[in-house]
């Protein structure tokens, strides 16, 4: 029996050992966090710089936050695209907002805010026709423990998310997310 406690009491150590550490790590990071990505195009003629553009504009296809994002709501259109947005993922609408769109340059800003972590992202994207440029810049506060999770997960992920993205924005089909438009 003693045995068992003591495994037990080892294993429940290591895990808080752990999530401590984590905790310390991320509270210790700066709370902004700037890092920049670029994706070529390929040149196969079935996805162009033209092509991907357009995706850009269909938010409820190509949402920002991916495969997590359970449904999209249009909250503001200017000509016809959608410049303010919400991302459904588990239990966060995530709000979206177009900041700067330049056509004839293949350029935008955009900017994402999590209310649940309280955390502020700007991604400038610019697209010529043999890659696709985008830098991120993330702000998120070290006063919550969730948040100190975020900031150390964002210093390994958030490359990965912005060329996830931008290649779902490449695919030659897309499965189209779950969306509700507003009137």
């Amino acid at each position: 029996m003693n045995a068992v406690l003591w495994v037990l009491g080892v294993v429940i150590g290591s895990l808080v050992s752990i999530i401590v550490l984590v905790l310390l790590i991320g509270f210790l990071l700066p709370s902004k966090y700037k890092v920049s990505a670029s994706v070529p195009i390929e040149k196969d003629g079935q996805v162009t710089a033209k092509t991907v553009w357009e995706r850009l504009d269909d938010v409820e296809n190509y949402p920002m936050c991916g495969g997590m994002c359970r449904g999209v709501t249009i909250v503001k259109k200017v000509k016809g695209k959608p410049v303010e947005w919400d991302e459904d993922i588990v239990e966060c609408l995530i709000k979206n907002k177009v900041t700067e769109y330049d056509e004839a340059t293949r350029s935008c800003s955009r900017e994402m805010f999590d209310p649940n972590v309280n955390m502020w992202t700007a991604w400038n994207i610019k697209i010529t026709d043999d890659q696709v440029k985008v830098d991120a810049s993330y702000d998120v506060p070290s006063w919550k423990p969730l948040s100190s999770f975020v900031k150390l997960t964002l210093r390994i992920f958030a490359k990965k998310g912005i060329t996830g993205y931008v290649g779902s924005l490449m695919l030659s089909s897309s499965k189209p997310a779950e969306s509700k438009k507003a009137d």
